[in-house]
């Protein structure tokens, strides 16, 4: 959805099978095998960070969630 309105869409999963199926929705985003607890994006690149299911499931939530604002702009939006 997020992609039809125009935005930039990258994410990641520890499972392959789903990111095969994400590539194929959006074809041009950008997506990565991954653990929530070591997100593979660099510093302050996004603008809004969403978790769909997922941060409650991480090994240690704390971390996932200090990783999604590592990678969330000063003044943006994250939310799970």
């Amino acid at each position: 959805m997020a992609a039809s309105r125009g935005a930039v869409v990258s994410g990641f999963d520890a499972a392959e099978a789903l990111l095969e199926i994400a590539r194929e929705r959006v074809p041009g985003g950008d997506f990565r095998t991954a653990d929530l607890e070591a997100m593979p994006f660099g510093d302050a690149v996004f603008d809004v960070v969403t978790g769909f299911n997922a941060f409650q499931f991480a090994g240690d939530p704390v971390r996932a969630l200090s990783e999604a604002r590592r990678v969330t702009r000063p003044g943006a939006g994250s939310w799970s």
